[in-house]
């Protein structure tokens, strides 16, 4: 039986309790998974939540409905380790890659946001902003590179270097301003290792000659943005997938 959802962000946890129960649990040859209600029972939430959740992992491809059939787990969604379409805190992402994660706090500072960091954050261009850089290794080899940018303002008090080195960007936003993240905007481009070490205050380590970079704008439960940043992925170990659908008739 699956375990009931703790209830801080219901819909997350119950998107997050089913795949893990999908990706783990043996539904058979069919792949049918349970009925909603069941599902709903099992998970102490309502049917309106578990279809929300569903709906969600059917566009993340992990699930199929079949109409009159009931939901079906995608067996070729287990061959997905990160997934681009998913929003992943860094360790996790390596994690999926098979590597075992560990992360090093490059710097915390702060300094006046930027014209274009303004605009993405809805500050006034010179706002104070708290600037995060973070080196995340894969199996001791540096792999992800996270320079972010967060509101001074949205802080009562500003976290130390042991509050940001101690958790992810995600979860010391959720435990000293109360903000959880739950949607990002994101920007795909390529850039080569001179580029990525000119965002730094020190060298990075890597190796590799280019970097895929991922320029996001995170939002919060009220839609309002909380982060922004980049992150650079040396894709010789880090690696995304993405399920895509087609849409209408293929014609």
């Amino acid at each position: 039986m699956l375990q009931p959802v703790i209830r801080k962000t219901l819909s997350d946890s119950a998107k997050e309790k089913l795949r893990q129960d999908i990706m783990s649990r043996d539904f058979g040859s069919s792949g049918k998974l349970p009925p909603e209600e069941q599902m709903a029972k099992d998970l102490n939430v309502s049917r309106v939540t578990i279809r929300s959740a569903l709906k969600d992992l059917e566009q993340e491809g992990l699930v199929f409905r079949i109409h009159g059939k009931g939901t079906f787990m995608n067996p070729e969604a287990r061959r997905i380790r990160a997934n681009l379409g998913e929003l992943s805190e860094f360790s996790s992402v390596i994690q999926k890659n098979g590597y075992a994660p560990r992360m090093r706090l490059l710097r915390v500072c702060t300094e006046p946001a930027a014209e274009i960091t303004a605009k993405w954050l809805h500050l006034a261009p010179g706002a104070e902003l708290i600037r995060v850089e973070k080196l995340y290794y894969a199996d001791e080899a540096p792999a992800i590179l996270s320079v972010a940018w967060l509101p001074r303002q949205i802080f009562q008090e500003a976290p130390t270097e042991r509050d940001w080195a101690a958790r992810n960007n995600f979860g010391l936003l959720y435990q000293q301003a109360g903000k959880i993240v739950t949607h990002d905007i994101v920007e795909l481009s390529s850039a080569s290792l001179q580029e990525m070490e000119a965002e730094l205050s020190q060298s990075s380590g890597m190796t590799c000659q280019s970097v895929l970079c991922l320029t996001a704008c995170a939002f919060d439960q009220e839609n309002e943005p909380a982060i922004f940043g980049k992150a650079f992925y040396d894709t010789n170990r880090i690696r995304f997938q993405l399920f895509r659908s087609q849409e209408g008739d293929g014609a």
